[in-house]
């Protein structure tokens, strides 16, 4: 039973890992990036909220220059 169970636990980490690295791959990941860099870098002043944080994305995102030439 044992042998059953390591294999168990190694697929459930590996697809940990994969899950992992699709949402980094999609940008689904990016509020808890967000989350680690502003904790590192601006100590002691509160993160934006998830909702505040993905609203001010989509503007950068999509505000100014919208085509090509």
């Amino acid at each position: 039973m044992s042998g059953w169970r390591g294999a168990s636990a190694r697929f459930i980490r590996w697809l940990r890992v994969v899950w992992s690295g699709l949402r980094a791959a999609c940008g689904d990941d990016a509020y808890e990036r967000y989350l680690v860099h502003f904790s590192r870098e601006h100590p002691g002043r509160p993160p934006a909220s998830r909702r505040e944080f993905y609203r001010e994305s989509e503007q950068r995102k999509w505000s100014g220059v919208s085509r090509c030439c």
